[in-house]
């Protein structure tokens, strides 16, 4: 169903691997920061530590997944990009068809428990434990339906917080005004 294709980090000693890097890069830390879609990296590697690491690209519309740490923060990537040995990517072998969104759903909300090890800085898992969890694989109409519908029930989520939010700025507005 998958290759499971798992980034590096080329070494930070080389200079010449971080400074005016070239391919966006990305880390647990900026897979935090997305919500569906990666954009921006924090970091940059030039092509001479693709070529000297023999790191892989990750494709286009592939899910990436945090297994070190944090684990099971997800997104699908934007666009070509690398990650370190913390991320690994699902990369579709050819004549699969699994909607991404579906996958990226399910992989944040499945129990990792099971494949944990524990390591020097915390939990983790590693390319075996995650090869062998079963992912449940509907038909494609049925795994876009369920992502739809996490998806607006997220949105709705966001939307009551922003209003909860935004009544509360209200109420301390109206608190300082008349009771200071």
């Amino acid at each position: 169903m998958f290759d499971l294709q798992i980034g590096k980090t080329p070494s930070r000693n080389n200079h010449d691997y971080w400074r005016d890097g070239i391919h966006k890069w990305i880390s647990v830390g900026d897979l935090g920061n997305y919500e569906r879609f990666t954009g921006d990296t924090t970091e940059k590697i030039s092509q001479s530590a693709v070529d000297a690491t023999g790191i892989k690209i990750v494709p286009a519309q592939t899910v990436i997944m945090s297994f070190k740490l944090t684990i099971g923060r997800t997104a699908i990537t934007s666009e070509e990009i690398y990650t370190n040995e913390a991320i690994a990517a699902f990369v579709l072998k050819t004549g699969e068809f699994i909607d991404a969104d579906y996958l990226r759903i399910y992989l944040r909300g499945h129990d990792w428990s099971r494949g944990q090890i524990r390591a020097v800085k915390g939990l983790t898992l590693n390319k075996q434990s995650i090869g062998v969890a079963k992912i449940p694989v509907p038909p494609l109409e049925l795994q876009k339906e369920f992502a739809s519908y996490v998806e607006a029930c997220e949105s709705m989520k966001k939307s009551a917080r922003a209003k909860r939010e935004s009544l509360v700025s209200k109420r301390a507005d109206l608190v300082t005004k008349y009771f200071r």
